[in-house]
């Protein structure tokens, strides 16, 4: 099985290619901004250094979020364009579990892993699992306070770019509480080795963005109409 990953969902940019196994080939790049620019490069850099064409890849896998709104738009237009030309099927994998897969299992032993990705905004966008992975619940937007009340006086593990956010209030409400290490911002390593394992899953319909709240978007005035 050969596999092209992609995530633009958040603050970083990042493609992997998986192949016989393992991922052969990866890139990845904190951005602001620019991942329009960067990710198709970034897709033919690792195909390029995995030796395997395009044309070959059986699998185009992509994150769906949630996370940036234009970031999230052009990671899935890419997989889009990708995976039509080569007329091969696709799969989405949510920031969520590609954040969640990047903990290691010894850091979430004992504890609850809040995967909780930063917003810019004030809610957190927040997904609960269990210590084998399994998901506990939707995902939800939730506060800090929120999150802290919640949670009172549990072991904490927190993984994602909004983690940082949680860990006082948490610690104010008695919870004992980590930062997962390597597990702030999606790779799309841990997405390709997630589609690997999700492969029956696929489909040539693509995938949809997951958005928790609509984006933001300034209204012309009226006497701009």
């Amino acid at each position: 099985m050969r596999i092209l990953a992609l995530d633009s969902s958040g603050g970083a940019c990042s493609a992997a290619l998986w192949r016989d196994g393992a991922v052969r080939a990866a890139r990845f790049e904190r951005l602001a901004r620019g991942h329009a620019e960067r990710l198709l490069p970034m897709a033919l850099e690792v195909a390029r250094e995995a030796q395997t064409a395009l044309a070959e890849v059986e699998l185009f896998a992509a994150t769906t979020g949630p996370g940036g709104f234009t970031g999230l738009r052009v990671g899935l237009a890419a997989l889009r364009g990708l995976a039509l030309a080569a007329g091969r099927p696709m799969l989405g994998i949510t920031s969520f579990a590609a954040l969640a897969h990047a903990t290691a299992e010894e850091a979430r032993r004992g504890r609850q892993l809040l995967v909780v990705i930063d917003s810019k905004r004030s809610e957190l966008f927040v997904q609960a699992f269990a210590s084998d992975l399994a998901t506990e619940g939707e995902p939800m937007l939730m506060t800090e306070a929120s999150i802290a009340a919640r949670y009172a006086g549990r072991a904490l593990l927190l993984a994602g770019d909004g983690g940082a956010r949680v860990l006082a209030p948490a610690q104010a409400r008695g919870c004992q509480v980590a930062l997962a290490e390597n597990a702030a911002l999606v790779e799309a390593r841990v997405v390709a080795t997630l589609a690997a394992a999700r492969a029956a899953e696929a489909s040539l319909e693509p995938p949809r963005a997951c958005y928790l709240h609509p984006p933001a978007v300034s209204r012309p005035s009226a006497a701009a109409r």
